[in-house]
């Protein structure tokens, strides 16, 4: 996946240029289904085999959100990837809501 992120930013970055800060990129970007395709195929021709029907149709969110974070690493390096993993991670979420608690709301059990 980091391989294929590597060659999309080498071949779009004036596109990716545009895109002042990760925040921008964020709002503005987003893997379109001939990009995901494009990725499915990549795997397939390197043989990382991906039956589509079965499993890559089925996680075409999950695998659109990494491609975009390992994009987002060739302009922004690691800040840039891990701003857009952790905003999809329920456990970093779920961590970040806890911390915002005051002592007093924590349950304990």
């Amino acid at each position: 996946m980091a391989q294929f992120a590597y060659q999309y930013f080498a071949d779009h970055k004036t596109e990716i240029a545009q895109y002042p800060s990760i925040v921008a990129f964020e709002k503005g970007f987003s893997i379109s289904d001939k990009t995901y395709m494009d990725f499915v195929n990549y795997a397939n021709k390197h043989d990382v085999a991906i039956n589509y029907n079965r499993f890559a149709a089925n996680s075409a969110t999950f695998l659109k959100s990494e491609i975009r974070a390992y994009i987002a690493r060739q302009q922004w390096k690691m800040n840039g990837f891990y701003y857009l993993i952790n905003k999809e991670d329920k456990a970093v979420q779920k961590a970040l809501s806890v911390i915002k608690l005051s002592p007093a709301k924590i349950k304990t059990n």
